[in-house]
């Protein structure tokens, strides 16, 4: 199926004509992921809008990551559109200043609604996927491999709310506290309380969404999350 233009409404902005075209494409499948526009000449006549400008508005797309360029091959709408706002956000949070304590309040919400759906949506299998994790996490021979480990168990429970606007928050979040992160695994070393009290907490959060108990797993959630930041602060 060919993708076609049109020419854009009365008064209406060339940027939010243009992105109003491809979203709608999108959405009805007419464009999907991967997909190559047309020229940037056929694009323009069809638009009724001269090339230059079209070509700004491709660019600008290109720099927020809802298409990409081949040198010598056109334009190609990004192949991961769900992603495609993370680095955007995460720079965001860098010019405006952002403080750690800051992207911690907001993880803490968003992991704690991650926790309440996935508590609801939760099948056998993923309950299984769950434990897997959590028992590697606990004989994880260093902190960076603990760490991995918490990091693919929190994907997991996203994976399972399966809620994509939280999840392209936590993304963004995860670039702004990686050092964080690490941080907070590193003071764990030679830490065996610590390291035994927060696989509790990651069993408690587990156990709480595979009964499906939603307002539990917030709380377990919540629990962990405060533990992450005063072990942190004290570190």
């Amino acid at each position: 199926m060919s993708i076609t233009f049109h020419k854009l409404k009365t008064k209406e902005n060339s940027f939010d004509g243009i992105l109003r075209q491809i979203t709608e494409q999108i959405k009805s499948g007419k464009i999907n992921p991967g997909d190559a526009l047309p020229a940037e000449r056929v694009m323009a006549e069809q638009l009724e809008i001269s090339r230059p400008v079209v070509r700004e508005v491709l660019k600008s797309l290109e720099l927020v990551g809802i298409i990409y360029s081949v040198h010598g091959g056109g334009n190609y709408i990004t192949k991961d559109i769900a992603s495609c706002m993370v680095k955007p956000l995460s720079l965001t949070y860098d010019i405006i200043g952002a403080r750690d304590d800051e992207g911690a309040d907001l993880r803490s919400c968003l992991e704690m609604k991650n926790a309440t759906l996935a508590a609801h949506k939760c099948t056998s299998l993923q309950a299984a996927e769950l434990n897997l994790i959590l028992e590697r996490m606990k004989i994880a021979k260093t902190w960076k491999e603990a760490q991995g480990y918490d990091h693919e168990l929190h994907f997991k429970i996203s994976e399972i709310a399966d809620s994509r606007i939280i999840n392209i928050t936590l993304l963004a979040i995860d670039k702004k506290t990686a050092d964080t992160m690490t941080k907070f695994y590193a003071s764990l070393e030679g830490k065996k309380e610590m390291q035994k009290h927060l696989n509790e907490l990651h069993q408690k959060l587990v156990n709480a969404i595979i009964l499906h108990k939603g307002p539990e797993a917030a709380l377990a959630m919540n629990e962990h999350m405060e533990f992450f930041q005063k072990a942190l602060a004290n570190s």
